[in-house]
Parts: structure tokens; sequence; C-alpha cells
């Protein structure tokens, strides 16, 4: 769509953020001495804080590189991960630290990965500019109608934004869609029902689109998949930049 900034993915380096189920994570600092627990305040691709609480809350320097295993009820094994101590802080009721992740030359990057579940907030956007056709979701009607141009703003597991111009917004009037995108990683297009669960006039007069998935239509495991493929490519190139940057 002309006049659209697509923002700083179009600068080449990955921009996202992914979260975790905390409340179902747990972490311990595996030291000589034994494992000490701690509790997962915050955690990405790229770093986890960590408070640990007294009696003797570990004492770490800055620098110094430390495993670290998360376990899940989700996960059948345990994740064991390097991480480095970036941060130090004392807190009123805990000493907390900030580690950032050091993968060993060669691990797989789908160690850490799988501490996110498949229903990850992880939002991505693209390099590449992504047309996207919007058309009715009424399958009837869809048959009859042209597609109307957006382009995607960042997709996640679960829903799409999409940016419009004003006057493409004032002919799509009803929430439930049909859209179709392809994605770098994927072979074919992707279809998806969805609906428009917000709309936002921007700065540039573009029309923002905050959009949810169906998964109740027919095939929709099929093109979660091709999703799904794209957003953990994206989550490795995230890792590799920032890691590299880190160099």
């Amino acid at each position: 769509m002309k006049g659209y900034d697509p923002g700083p993915m179009a600068s080449g380096f990955p921009e996202g953020e992914v979260s975790a189920d905390l409340d179902a994570l747990s972490v311990a600092l595996v030291l000589k001495s034994g494992p000490i627990a701690g509790v997962v305040f915050t955690l990405d691709v790229s770093q986890t804080v960590v408070d640990f609480h007294p009696p003797e809350p570990p004492l770490l320097p800055i620098g110094v590189v430390v495993p670290l295993e998360f376990t899940t009820p989700s996960l059948k094994k345990t994740v064991r991960l390097s991480a480095m101590v970036v941060g130090r802080s004392e807190e009123d009721v805990s000493r907390r630290y900030t580690f950032q992740f050091k993968l060993k030359e060669g691990q797989d990057p789908s160690d850490l990965f799988r501490l996110f579940n498949r229903r990850t907030s992880f939002r991505a956007s693209s390099n590449k500019p992504i047309q996207v056709n919007i058309l009715p979701g009424n399958e009837a009607a869809r048959k009859e109608a042209k597609p109307i141009a957006g382009d995607l703003h960042d997709i996640s597991a679960t829903g799409i934004s999409l940016i419009v111009s004003p006057d493409q917004d004032m002919k799509i009037a009803n929430d439930d869609i049909f859209i179709e995108f392809e994605l770098p990683t994927s072979t074919g297009m992707i279809k998806m029902l969805a609906t428009i669960r917000y709309r936002v006039l921007m700065h540039s007069k573009a029309v923002r689109y905050g959009c949810q998935f169906n998964p109740n239509m027919p095939g929709y495991m099929t093109m979660e998949d091709l999703v799904m493929k794209y957003l953990m490519r994206y989550q490795q190139q995230l890792l590799k930049y920032r890691g590299d940057a880190d160099q």
C-alpha cells in the first residue's frame, strides 16, 4: 500500500517479542554446591530475569556464565541453558539477576524455544512487504467479491495485524473476513478466516486492523503449521542477530 512505512523491519534487522507461561515455569541455578531455586520474573528469546529469595540468595559476579535449568509441566525433559550474568540488583525481598542466554557452538536453538508453548504471543513482521488479500468471511459473498489489498503489519500464532488505506477500510463493513497471503517460508497461499477485533487510525492516516484467526475453519491446523514455521524461523534469526550484536 503506497504511503505506508513498515517501520524498522524494513531495514532488515529483526524485532519481535516472545513470552512464556511464567506461572507454570520453574528455574534453578545449578552450582557445584547444588541447585538454587529461583522465580522467573521475565523471559524472552535473548534473556531472563530471575529473583532469588532469602535465606541464601546466590552472590554471582557480573560476566560469569552459569547453567540454568528450566522445567514446565508441558515439557517431558528439563531445558538446560548457559547464561551470562549481565545485571544484579537488590530488591525489597529478593536478589534479582538478569541472565543473557549463551548458546554453545552448535547447540540447537530449539532447546530455548521449547520453553515457549505453541500458543506463544510472539509477533513477527517481515523485512519485505507482504500483501494480504481481504475478502468477505461469508463463502457465498466471497465468490462474488473482489479482493481488497492490505499489508501485513505483524503476525502471531493466533492472529494478524493488517494495514489498509482509509478508502479501503470503508469497503470492509463486516468484521468477519477471509484473508489470503504468502509468507517467505510457505510454498503456497495461506488462507484464513479471521475476525477484526479492533480498527485504529494511524498517524499516516492508514487504518490498522487487529485480527484473530478462526480456529474452527476447515483446514485450520494446516494453515497454522505454515504460520508457525515462519515464526520459528523468525525467532532463530532474532536470536542469531542478538547474538551477533553482542560480539
